[in-house]
């Protein structure tokens, strides 16, 4: 016979327990609920809701006004002899 075995206790099988187990089981499905039917909400009304068209901007001509760019002129200066 096999002695290698753990016995089942029955007194604690059969104890009844606080209730605290269920009760928080209850709260954590109650909650989960709650956030996945709120999740299916929100993803619904983001589907739902209508696409504000963007207001389409219209190129308008301008006018460039010239501006003066300075030109460089190069004025030669007379040779300076540094030979004395």
């Amino acid at each position: 016979m096999n002695e290698n075995f753990t016995p089942l206790k029955l007194d604690d099988i059969n104890k009844k327990d606080t209730g605290l187990n269920t009760a928080m089981l209850l709260i954590a499905t109650f909650t989960a609920l709650v956030l996945a039917i709120l999740l299916f909400v929100l993803i619904q009304k983001k589907v739902n809701q209508t696409q504000v068209p963007s207001p389409e901007i219209t190129p308008s001509p301008t006018i460039i006004i010239p501006t003066l760019v300075p030109t460089i002129t190069i004025v030669a200066s007379p040779s300076v002899s540094l030979k004395k």
